[in-house]
């Protein structure tokens, strides 16, 4: 895979009880080869995932555009589009 062809990363969340959120970065990425100590904080990987052998791959995003989604559900809220 190039780096034109992998743009996007998304994380999420939601914490019990908290709000519901995701980040989106975009820009260009590039397989990266962490260092043993950089691999040492991600701690240990699994061996097999869905019966197949677990080969990680790392990537370093170089972002260009962020963008933060939240969805906060408040009484206190208006509902300004509902039909």
């Amino acid at each position: 895979m190039s780096s034109e062809e992998l743009q996007a990363i998304e994380l999420n969340a939601a914490a019990t009880g908290g709000d519901l959120w995701s980040v989106r970065f975009t820009g260009p990425v590039e397989i990266a080869h962490p260092t043993a100590e950089q691999r040492e904080r991600f701690g240990a990987a699994p061996r097999e995932v869905s019966g197949e052998p677990f080969e990680p791959v790392h990537l370093r995003l170089a972002p260009h555009f962020v963008t933060v989604h939240t969805l906060d559900f408040h009484a206190r809220q208006t509902n300004r589009h509902a039909a």
